[in-house]
């Protein structure tokens, strides 16, 4: 699995370096029955400002549930949450990316949903 992070910066988006989701199946963290927990290490500039969206690619053969991601002390916003309640089916079987927001940002798009459309349809 790769994400990438993305932020606005003077209107336009900023797309980070990919980071991928490593040892998948030898190293999760139990929480609840059926469910893991997996850290990823990201490269930001804080220069690019706070992540809003997350993209998600699934490399793996199988399909996967994410439940949420959680940024946990990132400088001057502190935690970013993404609900995601989403199946990410692997790459191969889509020609888009699944993409996650923030609660954060997602107002703003509910008040411009021409920018909504042109983010995606370039």
């Amino acid at each position: 699995m790769s994400i990438f992070m993305l932020a606005d910066k003077a209107g336009r988006g900023v797309m980070g370096e990919p980071a991928y989701l490593e040892k998948w199946i030898s190293t999760p963290t139990p929480t609840a029955a059926g469910e893991s927990v997996y850290s990823l290490t990201f490269e930001w500039d804080e220069g690019q400002g706070a992540p809003g969206a997350v993209v998600v690619k699934n490399h793996h053969p199988s399909e996967l549930y994410l439940k949420s991601m959680t940024i946990e002390n990132f400088p001057t916003v502190g935690r970013i949450h993404f609900v995601c309640n989403s199946w990410v089916y692997p790459v191969k079987c889509y020609n888009y990316d699944r993409v996650f927001f923030t609660n954060r940002v997602r107002p703003y798009f509910h008040s411009y949903p021409e920018f909504n459309l042109k983010f995606f349809n370039n």
